[in-house]
């Protein structure tokens, strides 16, 4: 009985090679994180028909080789059970051969399993059975080339989706003779029934589109909210100065709910107030609304606009009150490290990462808009 903990951040799709040579005796663990979580159609394909036992392991990250002290720990708990004639660890790091070493010398007594790092699959099976070369031809990885970054959502999908649909095996091959069944049957009707002049459909009427304060408001927000919302946002929409002002009294009334309604707001929000005020006029004296030609002096710079805008969209409901102290962060910071850095000393290690994962995806963007600030 053989097992392979396969360090895939480190090997990706190629450490599998030879996967599909494996026994029914045999145990393969596929340990991996958020930063490699896809797998090639072409190597997903063997693991579906591997014969051997595939476990797959997330493993937690945020720490410099957290991936690598969870396997190292995992190993020893194997090794400690002795079920296993030979434990191979899959990967490129060549400091896991000191686990080698460790298990193989004067300090552990009675070991029996064989603890051995390979680059793939094949050439632990080669290993295993005595040879010097690997038994099986690896795959080779096409060079790298522009066009990788176009198809890459084309020829991989994630180890996660993989899971599932080991899962739904089963149930689709027993669908697949019914369906196999229908098919024939609904075919051998369609032949028989006569051809049928296809009726013609009149033509789509052209959607109107809604003139006035409270029908604009009502067209946006109708599928999200209740009529007394609609009014309750309305209020808060006329009497508010700024964008990032009627956010926060969202945010103070509908908690998680203040995102997606300002999502849906934020892009007409100019509109809105202008439609308000023209059917308003009284309330044209007191109120200011943002980039509007009553107010050219109360303009929010453009670039600062977006980056507020952006901070807001990207952060959660729960910190939507400290745009001001994220945005300092940004403009403090050149890079995505500096930027998580100056996120940490302003609200602490648990918050600052917690705010930071949430705009982790977005760091560039934001930066990019600090950056026009900047200049």
């Amino acid at each position: 009985m053989k097992i392979f903990l396969i360090d895939f951040e480190n090997v990706k799709s190629k450490g599998l090679t030879g996967i599909d040579q494996l026994e029914a005796d045999d145990t393969v663990i596929i340990m991996y994180s958020e930063n490699s979580d896809t797998i090639s159609f072409e190597m997903h394909r063997k693991v579906m028909t591997c014969k051997a036992d595939i476990e797959y392991f997330k493993v937690h990250v945020g720490g410099k080789n957290a991936l690598d002290f969870q396997l190292s720990s995992l190993l020893g708990y194997i090794v400690a059970r002795g079920e296993h004639s030979h434990i191979f660890i899959i990967s490129n790091d060549r400091g896991f051969d000191f686990l080698h070493d460790f298990w193989h010398g004067d300090f552990v007594a009675g070991v029996r399993s064989v603890v051995y790092r390979t680059r793939t699959i094949a050439q632990g099976l080669s290993y295993a059975l005595g040879a010097g070369q690997p038994r099986f031809e690896e795959i080779e990885e096409p060079e790298e080339s522009v066009q990788e970054e176009i198809i890459e959502e084309d020829i991989f999908e994630p180890v996660e989706s993989i899971i599932e649909q080991q899962a739904e095996s089963s149930e689709e091959a027993a669908a697949a003779a019914e369906n196999e069944l229908s098919d024939a049957v609904t075919e051998e009707f369609e032949a028989s029934a006569p051809v049928e002049e296809p009726i013609p459909m009149p033509p789509k009427a052209k959607l109107k589109r809604p003139k006035g304060y409270m029908p604009n408001l009502t067209n946006i927000l109708h599928e999200v909210c209740t009529p007394e919302q609609i009014q309750q946002i309305s209020e808060l929409l006329s009497e508010s100065e700024t964008k990032e002002e009627l956010h926060n009294s969202l945010a103070k009334i509908y908690k998680q709910q203040a995102t997606d309604f300002y999502k849906l707001i934020r892009p007409r929000y100019l509109r809105l107030k202008q439609l308000y005020l023209k059917e308003n006029p009284e309330a044209a004296e007191t109120a200011a609304p943002e980039n509007t030609d009553s107010a050219p002096a109360e303009e929010p710079i453009p670039e600062q606009d977006k980056l507020i805008a952006l901070i807001h969209e990207y952060t959660d409901e729960e910190y939507a009150s400290e745009t001001e102290r994220i945005k300092k962060c940004v403009l403090a910071a050149n890079t995505k490290q500096q930027f998580y850095i100056r996120m940490v000393k302003e609200f602490g290690k648990d918050v600052g990462c917690k705010i930071y994962k949430g705009m982790k995806s977005k760091c560039e963007e934001l930066l990019e808009a600090a950056k026009e600030i900047k200049e």
